[in-house]
């Protein structure tokens, strides 16, 4: 017994989350050039032209709905295409992500101070100050500075109700007093898009994930507040999951011809007919690696075997089909899972990384699964029922076969009948046979020493299964995977 190795004996320490962050570059400005794995550089350079000549020819400003299912790149497609318009100079650009600011009851506010930022060196610029006027209009508490008249007032106390005629007056004035800042807005927002000799193009991303009410009136402002000439608005929307934030305050209604009196053209991003895993994951390992040495922070991994980790994730996402908004979330889990903070802690054993890997890949599609994974409530048996049934793969085929067999080979543990389990899967997937297979002593005890070889141990089983001790290590930071 001496002789085990226990993998948690060398797990790696998890750094702060709020470091992780810093260590993904996720503030970074995307451009094409780096983050484009999908292709999708023609598609933009094509709605850039769309942009420019089709804009001066609307009255009233001009709203791209940019459609796309959840999970297929929209938000970093338009980040990339925003910094393309401005190196271009192209267009003035400016940023909304709705979900972030759902927790207003007014949108008005954050498209405003939106367009407050478009001069920010610039205090006494107009488009500035009509924006305030306008914001300082629409919140209740400033409406009554701006005004005299406090609406809380006007409902509690029942002394101002004597004179109805007087506060009916102020409201009335406080009505009138929006509108005018509204209205004097439009005019300087027209003056200054004038003076640009460029469309101002306002990307409005997450407008699907916001509250159903609140998505409903972000559009309805931009309809009736923003329609001005020059000025357009790019929608990054899931259509399915508007329709279903429409249908729950309206209803079932017609939900295309709705959504027209909003936009006034659309275009589908889809999902790409192939998915450059390699070339996606190598980017996010390199600045992941960059930002490591910058701020002192040593991986779990050798990072001189950066590759060998990067064709390992590819594999994993390959054998997953994950989308790359899944992509994007299992490399920020699992960067921040081999991040350490001690030099002497560093360079794991490799099947350590693969076994985090697979599990984080399982947690995305069924927390179920992780949860029994990780705590060894699946047998064998039913983890290649489950597996194939969250990945769709056939895996007794020999597409997937190699994965497969490491993955089933983690399972290994100290106990003599869990094993034989064990063994008995990974020979229905070597063999390529969904059904029990007759293990003699000679193929048990090869198979066994092959599940040790992937595990990286010599004769003995570990006390746990790999799945386990990473499990155990993720445990505490659940709330951050």
């Amino acid at each position: 017994m001496s002789n085990k190795t226990h993998f948690h004996d060398c797990e790696p320490d998890l750094i702060e989350v709020s470091e992780v962050s810093k260590v993904l570059g996720e503030n970074e400005i995307m451009s094409f050039e780096d983050y484009d794995t999908f292709g999708r550089l023609p598609l933009a350079e094509r709605l850039s032209e769309v942009i420019t000549s089709f804009i001066p020819m609307h009255e009233k400003g001009y709203v791209l709905s940019l459609n796309s299912r959840f999970g297929t790149g929209k938000t970093t497609f338009i980040k990339m295409w925003k910094n393309y318009l401005d190196e271009k100079a192209m267009a003035q650009t400016l940023y909304l992500n709705v979900w972030e600011s759902d927790f207003e009851d007014e949108p008005l506010i954050p498209i405003l101070s939106a367009f407050i930022a478009l001069t920010p060196a610039r205090t006494d610029s107009k488009v500035k100050q009509a924006a305030l006027s306008a914001m300082w209009s629409t919140v209740n508490g400033a409406l009554a500075g701006a005004t005299g008249i406090d609406i809380s007032k006007i409902v509690k106390d029942t002394s101002v109700a004597t004179d109805i005629q007087h506060e009916g007056a102020q409201i009335y004035n406080a009505y009138w007093y929006k509108k005018k800042a509204i209205r004097e807005l439009k005019e300087e927002l027209i003056s200054y898009v004038a003076q640009l000799e460029m469309p101002l193009v306002v990307f409005v991303d997450e407008l699907d994930r916001a509250r159903p009410d609140y998505a409903i009136k972000f559009l309805e402002t931009i309809k009736h507040i923003f329609n001005v000439p020059n000025i357009c608005f790019v929608l990054s929307v899931d259509k399915v999951q508007l329709k279903n934030s429409v249908e729950q305050l309206y209803g079932n209604i017609a939900f295309d011809d709705y959504y027209l009196r909003f936009a006034t053209a659309e275009v589908s991003l889809g999902q790409p007919e192939t998915i450059q895993y390699g070339e996606y994951v190598a980017r996010g390992v390199e600045r992941a690696i960059k930002n490591f040495e910058r701020l002192g922070v040593v991986p779990a991994f050798d990072q001189t075997k950066a590759h060998e980790i990067s064709a390992q994730l590819t594999r994993t996402y390959e054998f997953f089909a994950m989308t790359p908004r899944e992509c994007e979330k299992h490399l920020v889990h699992f960067m921040q899972a081999m991040a350490v903070k001690a030099k002497e802690k560093a360079h794991l054993k490799s099947s350590w990384a693969d076994a985090a890997m697979f599990l984080l890949a399982v947690k995305l599609r069924s927390e179920g699964l992780y949860q029994r994974m990780g705590q060894r409530k699946v047998r064998p048996l039913e983890f290649l029922t489950e597996i194939q049934g969250i990945t769709g793969k056939p895996i007794f085929s020999d597409d997937s076969k190699s994965y497969v067999l490491m993955s089933i080979a983690f399972l290994i543990a100290d106990k003599e009948e869990w094993n034989k389990e064990v063994v008995q899967g990974f020979a229905r997937v070597e063999l390529g046979k969904d059904e029990v297979v007759h293990l003699t002593d000679e193929y048990y005890s090869r198979a066994f020493r092959s599940c040790l070889s992937w595990i990286g141990e010599q004769g003995f089983a570990p006390r746990d299964t790999l799945y386990e001790s990473v499990y155990r290590k993720l445990l505490g930071w659940s709330e951050f995977f």
